[in-house]
């Protein structure tokens, strides 16, 4: 099967996905690519995986792989799952999260804490996707709900990857608050080297000038 031979089937959840709803493979196949892209991982560098995420990766199917997928889009620092109710993960992602054991204990409030004049960074999405950046003017509390991730999540998100730029922007306007100057959103890209390096353009599309965001044309398209 030709199309199970492309390196872009593995390099993301989302593609290989696509090539299943297009019907270019089937299900079984992709699970049987993706579990071999593992596999290899796993020879490459022992014990990348625990054990149980191992277990858990076997036994998957294709349609827990697309909520997992769908649920990598509204992380936040790769170890929290927002669950905001406007813009973070809906109830059935999150059933599906908590059934699979990748996010742990309650809903809870997290506050991010910024200091005066002291930019804060937050990683938004799985994969690197997305940086936002806080500029506060003052020392800030700012509270999300969200669930914590377990560590068989954050292996399992470490092979996830989906480019949620609506999820971002909700965040940005969530942080964009009274002691905030400026929040910033980057898209995250990465070099041929391994390391991740921020674009130059600014993709914030909210504003506080704004009562429309269906007026505002973003910065940089891509």
């Amino acid at each position: 099967i030709k199309s199970l031979l492309n390196a872009e089937l593995t390099a993301s959840w989302e593609k290989g996905l696509t090539y299943v709803a297009e019907g270019s493979i089937t299900s079984d196949e992709y699970m049987q690519k993706l579990w071999a892209q593992i596999l290899a991982g796993e020879v490459k560098r022992p014990k990348s995986y625990s054990l149980r995420t191992l277990e858990l990766l076997k036994n998957l199917s294709p349609k827990e792989a697309e909520y997992i997928n769908t649920a990598s889009g509204y992380l936040i620092d790769d170890i929290h799952l927002c669950t905001n109710n406007t813009f973070g993960a809906n109830v059935m992602v999150r059933s599906k999260m908590d059934e699979l054991g990748i996010i742990c204990g309650e809903q809870m409030t997290y506050r991010y804490v910024t200091y005066s004049n002291e930019p804060r960074n937050i990683i938004v999405g799985g994969g690197y996707t997305y940086c936002l950046r806080i500029h506060p003017a003052e020392q800030l509390q700012i509270p999300i709900n969200c669930y914590q991730i377990t560590t068989v999540g954050r292996e399992i998100f470490s092979l996830a990857n989906t480019d949620n730029l609506k999820f971002a922007r909700g965040l940005a306007k969530h942080f964009d608050i009274d002691g905030v100057s400026k929040v910033e959103l980057f898209k995250i890209n990465k070099c041929k080297n391994g390391k991740y390096a921020l674009s130059t353009e600014d993709l914030m599309l909210y504003h506080k000038d704004s009562n429309d965001e269906d007026e505002l044309t973003p910065v940089w398209t891509f």
